[in-house]
């Protein structure tokens, strides 16, 4: 039997169960290794491993069970500012979709994207998240760069164990860090190859990067973040980051109350 149809019946085998996150975080951080050929088998495997049944489930009980699992601080959000950053990330993409006059779904599922779209990080050590310095370009090629890739490949894991549709939220989280200009990652898309949902979600992870204080770097204020913003010639749509400014700057106050 091969390993995608192993997969695929351990999976069904599976189906209305769910993942307590405090036991299977360990697990996933250990397990989520991209050099390694056995990463995919190692993870469905403790993954059905913790799971155990939970009675009605459905398929919303069963993101309600996933939101719950991705947002515990145990699973991977090893600091306060990830968790609290992928909040914010979520709030500004859903203000600059409804300003983009987006109905209701739409707008909610690119914000579930935005809240999901550091999930990759659960890969990265701690030493490399933490780190009071400006990371080398070995450091971000290896730990970093990985991470939407990571993402997107664990939401199409934990996607098919919950059997919850994520095919419209994956790209947006896989193509959050590239450029217009084709300098991004991981695949170095360009112009109208990347989905606007990513670019929505690009603009606002590094608004919310910019304005809030890291291990490395003291926060900057809202304004003086959407001038650096204009400045990265090639990163952003420019229609796309002026439009959103005044989401953007009244979501900020909202948030953090000034």
């Amino acid at each position: 039997m091969t390993d995608k149809a192993w997969l695929d019946k351990l999976a069904k085998s599976k189906e209305g169960q769910y993942i307590p996150a405090p036991d299977v975080a360990r697990d996933v951080f250990q397990i989520m290794n991209p050099s390694s050929a056995d990463s995919q088998v190692a993870l469905y495997v403790a993954l059905m491993g913790k799971s155990k049944p939970m009675c009605g489930c459905d398929t919303v009980r069963k993101l309600i069970e996933m939101d719950v699992c991705l947002k515990d601080n145990s699973l991977g959000f090893k600091n306060g500012f990830i968790k609290a950053h992928n909040r914010n990330v979520e709030i500004y993409s859903m203000a600059v979709c409804k300003s983009l006059g987006y109905g209701n779904f739409k707008s909610e599922r690119i914000a579930l994207a935005g809240e999901f779209h550091d999930i990759g990080k659960i890969a990265v050590p701690d030493n490399i998240l933490n780190k009071p310095e400006f990371l080398t370009d070995d450091e971000r090629r290896l730990h970093i760069r990985p991470h939407p890739d990571t993402g997107a490949y664990m939401l199409g894991l934990m996607g098919r164990l919950f059997g919850v549709d994520f095919e419209d939220v994956i790209p947006n989280v896989r193509y959050h860090h590239e450029w217009r200009s084709g300098k991004g990652y991981p695949y170095g898309l360009r112009d109208s190859d990347i989905p606007l949902g990513a670019q929505i979600i690009s603009v606002c992870d590094v608004f919310d990067a910019l304005t809030s204080k890291r291990p490395y770097k003291e926060a900057v204020e809202s304004k003086e973040a959407l001038e650096i913003m204009a400045q990265e010639t090639g990163h952003f749509d420019p229609d796309l980051l002026e439009h959103a400014k005044k989401s953007l700057l009244r979501s900020f106050s909202e948030i953090f109350g000034n």
